[in-house]
């Protein structure tokens, strides 16, 4: 694809990029004030006051126990028709995205106040927080949203490198933001932070109502979006079809949320880990997630490129090697002793976001293009749940290890890949038992 033709295709990709760094640098400033509301209850502290840390991240490690519920519940519901809505609708995917962005913003003027009134407690500050995201989609609406759009207007043979980069965007996004949240808390404080936030999802706002346009020549269907076509969407999953195309849609349920776990899991705590661990500061951690971040953004982009479009390995293939060296740097992680070893072992999970790109590409390849909303609702809807699990496991796991094992969150992430690797292999069994029936048929 030449690069003039690369600019033309341009739609998503800068909205997703705005509104995932303005996410990450809201989501740094508000962990960090959650624990100085710990450490001092009744006034904002001065820089570099002394914080028992233990007593903060046990405080906030439990609120994100059940802050989940509210984030990540609401959105489930919204997920499960807003496949069918959109179909239903001659494919409109622009609201998906858009309404999570409002939401961002009116947000960020709530978690301004907190600030303001700093006698709010930090459970009070985060219930609200959550259910003011969860009530407009949040990140798991606007990706949803995202992935459809970029699958509706793109051919197959061209999707799992076009997911490629929507994934490996999201990864570069969150890293830079967290770089940026750290400087910008630290040097500027909470106000400063918070208004960068509201300006980049303003310009986020913008570039979807300029780029995004309705490819889709189908008109609007005349269908209702309540309890029948909510059933639809999930008999779209479990409908027969050719080969074995129905147990690898409904194996890759499964490779979803166990990637999410991890990823979400992991980055729930590691900024308690680090801070405890190495007496990393934001800046630090910043400066961290922006390297580690950017191995899985370049990994992904390359890995994918070249294993699917020069060498052809099948999405399933590079899933099982890109599963195998995010067990060896998980495992590695567990036991890390000094910071150097920190940024030794993500170099082995490059490929770390080659798992999400090719799950949802095997899914969007074994549907036909009317059922991609609905597929697309239901893989947003189990992503939706991940949080409801992972957050209160991993944060509980920590809670109660930190003191001794600080890093034993990180065998969580070695159990769940473990599961994943096993299914990427049963799914390249059972194209091999296909093709040899194929072969056999022919012959």
């Amino acid at each position: 694809m030449r690069f003039s033709a690369m600019l033309r295709n341009v739609s998503v990709e800068p909205m997703l990029v705005l509104y995932y760094v303005a996410a990450a640098i809201a989501t740094l400033a508000s962990t960090n004030l959650l624990l100085l509301k710990a450490c001092s209850p009744h006034h904002s502290p001065p820089e570099g006051t002394p914080c028992d840390e233990v007593a903060a991240q046990k405080v906030v490690t439990a609120i994100n126990t059940w802050r989940p519920g509210f984030e990540y519940s609401i959105p489930v519901v919204f997920i499960l028709f807003a496949g069918a809505w959109s179909d239903a609708h001659g494919k409109r995917r622009k609201p998906l995205m858009i309404l999570p962005i409002a939401g961002e913003i009116i947000t960020l003027f709530y978690i301004a106040s907190s600030v303001y009134f700093w006698k709010w407690t930090p459970e009070v500050t985060a219930l609200f927080e959550s259910l003011l995201r969860g009530l407009t989609g949040g990140r798991t609406c606007f990706s949803f949203g995202a992935i459809t759009y970029i699958a509706d207007n793109t051919y197959p043979e061209q999707r799992t490198f076009r997911l490629a980069i929507i994934t490996a965007l999201i990864f570069i996004s969150s890293p830079i933001g967290n770089a940026l949240g750290g400087i910008l808390r630290v040097t500027f404080g909470f106000y400063v932070t918070f208004n960068v936030c509201l300006g980049l999802n303003l310009l986020a706002l913008l570039s979807g109502l300029i780029l995004l346009k309705r490819y889709s020549d189908e008109e609007p269907l005349e269908k209702s979006c309540g309890l029948p076509e909510l059933l639809k969407t999930w008999k779209t999953v479990i409908k027969e079809r050719t080969g074995h195309k129905r147990t690898i849609i409904l194996l890759m349920l499964i490779v979803s949320p166990l990637f999410g776990g991890c990823l979400i899991g992991e980055y729930s705590v590691l900024y308690f880990y680090l801070r405890y661990k190495f007496h990393w500061g934001e800046a630090d951690y910043g400066f961290y997630s922006a390297f580690r971040m950017s191995l899985t953004f370049f990994g992904t982009l390359i890995s994918v490129g070249v294993l699917s479009r020069v060498f052809r390995l099948s999405d399933e293939v590079i899933g099982l090697i890109a599963t195998t060296s995010q067990i060896a740097a998980a495992l590695g992680s567990t036991f890390a002793h000094f910071p150097w070893q920190m940024f030794l072992y993500p170099t082995l999970d490059l490929m770390h976001g080659a798992i999400y790109t090719v799950g949802h590409s095997i899914v969007s390849k074994g549907v036909e293009s009317e059922e991609l909303g609905k597929m697309n609702s239901v893989l947003g809807t189990v992503d939706s749940l991940i949080p409801l699990v992972v957050f209160p496991l991993y944060n509980k796991t920590y809670s109660l290890t930190f003191q001794e094992t600080p890093g034993a969150f990180f065998l969580i992430s070695v159990a769940f890949a473990s599961v994943t690797w096993v299914i990427f292999l049963v799914v390249i069994v059972l194209r091999m038992k296909q093709s040899a029936r194929v072969h056999t048929t022919v012959n």
